[in-house]
């Protein structure tokens, strides 16, 4: 094999630097020119920075020779390596080209968006920002340039030619904005009279080519004598830029850039029918005023509102005026707020159901997740520990969650709260001390150390670590060699917990509400929330219920819930996308967590034995359970 020197190599491997400075023709220089002196701020900023890239040794690009073509928004080009390979020059970036170069007629990528090129110039060459809309609004004015027309293309006109010049008939195209406008149809015609019969304060400006539309806005004279542009239609964007210098060089405001407007002063005043009006859309018909704010807050019933594209309008008539939105209003959308002693509209409004009456926003109000109601927030408590609102009636009780520390709690959050002699306490606070009896909050003190702290040490000192899988195989096993023993006070209290949970007459809804189904094939057809049937209700039934000696077993609905279990086949359970074993596993889960959790709202802990109550005690002080 040859070996090559290093230098050798690297002379082999030589290429020409494919970039060189950017050129353009005297026509697009003249294009860039007169948008750089412009007033639209954007397009004359990136003007000037495109004139700035031109002939300049910090701009290298493989385009240049930049040209515009006969259409209004591409460019021509031609690529450096062309040049490179014409010249057999490897550096070109002090290559200079004249006016009368070969490549500027020949060889050149024809109509390439002047819009790509910009942003590519900006972006890939110069590392500048520019945003879409910036982008856009350069191009829009590139194209107004281009298209630049002679000032006699415009024409103003008043009277029955602005009927003329709104009709589609008379358009270029029926394209843009132009073609969509609402007004523009033969039937609309009849709705344009209060332009036409006001031609001392309305004119149309329109902008022909040859003896079509392209483009047309009114024109207003305002009460203040100043003159405004109102929306502009075209069927291209690019000619809206012709529209605003127009409105520029006579002094008047135009539509999209002017907040507030005015008011017009009409002569003839009275009308059958009325167009879509862009900004002049509240008519004081009696007074002749037309104006871009709402007259309506002078609660005159005179007011119409120009938003209609059929001919109408609408009128406070048959309305009711609200002084809390300011606003007028159909009436079944309103309700009263004593709180500000008036009407307000019904999404500002909270019902109080508790006191039959509404308030407003302004109340301040708080949404109780229990009784899914609004209170008036003097009127409620927040319970941190259940992280909602409760409104302290009947339902409701007071219990200790700290030492001198009241707070409430619904009566039937059973495992929040345990009752001893009349006084209640947080079951997540107020615990028995298994080596004592007696009870204590967790943050009390006990001979300097708290007793949570306490309890949690002596625990793990007997009993080694504890681990919720152990606990639940201990209780597990204690519930099955047990449950017979008709003399062991926590099942005999269990059993007649359960029995009264699920008594006969609870079974036999629980069942009817499946059965109601009439099979497991409409359930599995989605004519119930198959899942929620399968995953949670069920495995729930089975691992309490099925497990003891209730009353209902002998009741004839015994064979429906035998028929309900055996309809639970794995092939159904699969169909719903559950795993066999993860089913197995979540009805045993289920099961025991169903049984902890009547354990835990029955103060039934207490009363198994008390390695099994330490290991619950020790799991709830770890955070990993809840008794």
């Amino acid at each position: 094999m040859k070996l090559f020197r290093y230098d050798n190599f690297i002379n082999e491997n030589e290429v020409f630097n494919d970039k060189m400075r950017v050129f353009y023709s005297g026509r697009f220089r003249e294009l860039l020119t007169k948008i750089s002196k412009g007033s639209k701020e954007t397009p004359r900023i990136v003007a000037e920075h495109l004139l700035e890239c031109e002939d300049s040794g910090e701009t290298l690009d493989v385009y240049t020779l930049i040209d515009v073509t006969e259409k209004n928004d591409r460019i021509s080009f031609v690529q450096v390596n062309r040049i490179a390979r014409d010249t057999n020059l490897k550096d070109l970036r002090s290559f200079k080209v004249g006016s009368d170069y070969k490549f500027w007629s020949q060889g050149r990528v024809p109509e390439y968006s002047v819009g790509r090129w910009v942003r590519h110039l900006f972006l890939d060459v110069k590392k500048w920002a520019i945003t879409d809309s910036q982008l856009e609004e350069f191009v829009n004015s590139y194209k107004a340039t281009f298209d630049s027309k002679d000032e006699s293309d415009f024409k103003l006109v008043s009277g029955e030619e602005i009927r003329k010049w709104y009709l589609e008939d008379n358009y270029l195209e029926v394209k843009g904005q132009l073609g969509n406008s609402c007004m523009r149809y033969e039937r609309c015609q009849k709705y344009l009279d209060i332009y036409v019969q006001n031609p001392e304060v309305c004119s149309l400006l329109v902008l022909f080519d040859g003896d079509k539309v392209k483009g047309r806005a009114l024109v207003w004279e305002l009460s203040d004598g100043s003159k405004y542009m109102d929306r502009i239609y075209t069927i291209t964007d690019s000619d809206k830029v012709l529209f605003r210098e127009w409105a520029e060089k006579n002094n008047m405001r135009t539509y999209d850039n002017t907040d507030e407007v005015g008011r017009v002063h009409l002569k003839v005043t009275n009308f059958g029918m009325y167009p879509y009006m862009d900004t002049f859309e509240f008519y004081d018909h009696q007074n002749g005023i037309l104006s871009d704010t709402d007259l309506r807050s002078s609660k005159s019933d005179d007011i119409f509102q120009l938003k209609s594209t059929d001919g109408h309008y609408t009128s406070n008539e048959g309305r009711v005026w609200s002084e809390y939105e300011s606003d007028w209003f159909d009436e079944d959308d309103l309700v009263w707020c004593e709180d500000v002693n008036s009407y307000v509209y019904y999404e500002n409004a909270y019902w109080l159901d508790y006191q039959q009456r509404y308030v407003s926003h302004n109340t301040s109000v708080v949404y109780s997740e229990y009784t899914q109601q609004d209170y008036l927030r003097s009127d409620a408590v927040h319970n941190p520990i259940i992280d909602d609102w409760l409104y302290i009636d009947d339902d409701i009780i007071e219990y200790y969650i700290d030492r001198g520390v009241k707070n409430y709690i619904p009566k039937d959050y059973y495992d929040e709260y345990i009752t001893i002699d009349g006084v209640s306490y947080s079951t997540r606070t107020y615990k028995k001390d298994p080596y004592t009896d007696e009870y204590h909050f967790l943050n009390d003190d006990i001979d300097g150390v708290k007793f949570k702290d306490y309890l949690k040490e002596k625990i793990e000192t007997e009993l080694g670590d504890v681990t919720k899988d152990y606990v639940a195989s201990t209780f597990i096993e204690y519930f099955n060699s047990h449950k017979e023993d008709s003399k062991n006070e926590f099942f005999m209290k269990l059993n007649s917990i359960l029995c009264g949970m699920y008594s006969d007459f609870q079974m036999r809804r629980i069942i009817d509400s499946i059965l109601i189904v009439d099979n497991t094939a409409k359930i599995m057809s989605g004519a119930i929330d198959k899942k929620r049937i399968f995953w949670y209700f069920i495995p729930g039934v089975v691992g309490v219920v099925s497990n003891l000696d209730n009353d209902w077993n002998n009741d004839s609905y015994r064979e429906k819930f035998d028929w309900i279990l055996s309809s639970m086949d794995i092939e159904n359970i699969k169909k719903m996308g559950i795993k066999e074993n993860a089913y197995l596993n979540r009805t045993f889960s289920f099961g025991l967590h169903k049984l902890e959790m009547i354990m835990a709202k029955n103060g039934l802990f207490n009363l198994l034995p008390d390695n099994i109550y330490k290991m619950y005690l020790c799991l709830d002080l770890k955070k990993n359970y809840k008794i």
